[in-house]
């Protein structure tokens, strides 16, 4: 099971401190349980998550399915986004779940080390931050 981090983004909107965290896809491979390329593939999904001190603070709704395969990672389109507000540093979490056809056959979560920020109100410029 491997996912990799999706390229995120924090970006302040409206009044302060309203922003937006968006997430793109994750890349998502598949299972090897059998020797040989191209014989395994899981249906495969995922979420995001911001959480702060207090916990989960928003969720978005399950991805639609892709298939994974050993050899092939799966693919999606779009991107997630998530609203926060308030002063908290918020971290954004990425649940990946693996299926076969009636039950789930293993999950993984993400924790995002890095986001690019914008608040248009303190620069003028793209920053790395390691919260939103």
């Amino acid at each position: 099971m491997t996912g990799t981090e999706p390229g995120t983004s924090c970006t302040a909107y409206g009044t302060w401190p309203s922003r937006v965290a968006a997430a793109k896809s994750p890349t998502v491979g598949g299972i090897d349980y059998t020797p040989g390329l191209g014989n395994d593939s899981q249906w495969v999904r995922f979420r995001t998550r911001l959480v702060n001190s207090s916990g989960t603070y928003a969720t978005h709704r399950w991805s639609g399915w892709a298939v994974a395969r050993d050899n092939q990672s799966a693919v999606w389109s779009g991107t997630q986004y998530l609203y926060m507000t308030g002063l908290s540093s918020y971290w954004m979490m990425v649940d990946i779940e693996w299926w076969n056809s009636t039950q789930r056959l293993g999950s993984l979560t993400l924790s995002v080390s890095q986001y690019w920020t914008y608040y248009p109100l303190v620069s003028n410029s793209w920053i790395v931050s390691t919260v939103c």
